[in-house]
């Protein structure tokens, strides 16, 4: 087995920060929903909007992040669709710093964002 690489997490370029800003200013429908749950401590920890990572010289950003628990939540809208193979990779990066990566769907959060957040909490309380 090779040698495993280190994973290094740097400084996140400010077009990232930039646009990370925009999208916590302009959520979409998925997002607003769910963040009425997890803002605030909701579920018992601190989640960020928009958090940003720069992995090994490639700049990522996850709806959601608990840094505590090292936990990502993504709400995969319909440009996911047709960006498979990028969302593996990114999601491969992003484990690599030891964080558990979550997906919902736009039609899920949007049909009961409750029951994504209890979903969200189950795996919190298992963390």
């Amino acid at each position: 087995m090779p040698p495993r690489k280190k994973v290094r997490e740097g400084n996140v370029p400010d077009y990232m920060k930039e646009l990370a800003q925009e999208s916590r200013e302009n959520p979409t429908e998925a997002e607003a929903a769910l963040w009425e749950y997890l803002s605030n401590k909701q579920l018992g920890v601190v989640f960020w909007r928009q958090h940003c990572f720069n992995i090994n010289g490639h700049d990522y950003r996850v709806d959601f992040y608990c840094k505590e628990l090292k936990l990502a939540v993504e709400i995969d809208g319909p440009i996911h669709q047709f960006k498979n193979r990028d969302d593996a990779i990114r999601e491969w990066h992003i484990e690599q710093l030891r964080i558990q990566m979550l997906r919902f769907s736009n039609e899920e959060v949007l049909a009961s964002p409750a029951r994504v957040a209890r979903r969200i909490h189950t795996v919190i309380e298992r963390l």
